[in-house]
């Protein structure tokens, strides 16, 4: 699966962007850090070329999709992905994060928004949510600039990167809601 949307092309990974994928994580790293439990070391081309085998043997499993988001000039720009939650249901989460290069430019938005139409339009979701430490701002920012719905404050939820216990926001639509908010975005 492949997603174009006007600025972007969210695609699988493939061998040859493990340089750009390392470059950003690495660039990006300080900024990434306190957030992602993957960005506690620096990344080397190695792990990076291990990081996108792992990508695609999820996606051959059917648990995860993950993309590279690259603006359509190619320059590799951040990685987002949804995994399917709950089979039952079907609810999907989304997880993503900027190269620091490319922040407060709407490319995260851009993004999500692709995707959450995708699930809802080709996958059946009934639910898509994004989970979030408190703290992360910029994450939350994009659920709530999407018009995803703060369902909860989950207190003491999991561990912080630092190990510290941490407190996480629910954000999330069902086909409903993001009707309703597509709506109003489309009549703008």
């Amino acid at each position: 699966m492949q997603l174009r949307t006007k600025r972007l092309v969210l695609r699988a990974y493939e061998s040859a962007d493990a340089a750009a994928l390392c470059e950003a994580k690495d660039i990006s790293h300080e900024h990434l850090k306190p957030w992602m439990p993957w960005a506690q070391e620096r990344p080397t081309l190695e792990k990076e070329e291990g990081t996108i085998a792992y990508f695609n043997q999820k996606e051959a499993d059917g648990k995860e999709w993950t993309r590279g988001l690259f603006l359509h000039d190619g320059t590799f720009v951040g990685s987002s992905g949804y995994r399917l939650e709950e089979a039952d249901v079907p609810s999907f989460e989304i997880g993503y994060w900027l190269d620091i290069r490319h922040i407060k430019q709407g490319y995260m938005q851009e993004a999500v928004r692709a995707q959450t139409e995708y699930l809802f339009t080709q996958k059946g979701a009934n639910r898509v949510f994004i989970q979030c430490h408190t703290g992360n701002a910029a994450s939350a920012k994009v659920a709530r600039e999407l018009g995803f719905e703060q369902e909860a404050l989950l207190r003491n939820e999991r561990r912080h990167v630092d190990g510290t216990l941490a407190d996480s926001f629910i954000f999330a639509h069902t086909p409903e809601s993001w009707a309703k908010m597509s709506a109003k975005t489309s009549s703008k």
